[in-house]
């Protein structure tokens, strides 16, 4: 530690609220709007017919081509 964040720490009796960082882009960013669509579809859809995970990963590799990993 600094002397500065020392001299802070000691002058303040509540500690300075913490920056919020910007969110993060991730891999699935692109196919979003595929995969919510392919929820909202399955909103109506009977239980035993909705997408499962493992579904829409494959969906998106071969009907999509994402360039997404196993």
């Amino acid at each position: 530690m600094s002397w500065r964040t020392v001299r802070k720490t000691v002058d303040s009796v509540w500690p300075e609220p913490r920056k919020k960082l910007p969110p993060r882009r991730t891999a699935l960013d692109p196919d979003k709007p595929v995969i919510d669509g392919m929820l909202q579809a399955d909103l109506d859809a009977p239980r035993k017919q909705r997408h499962t995970i493992t579904r829409i990963f494959h969906c998106l590799v071969e009907e999509h081509a994402a360039d997404v990993t196993s």
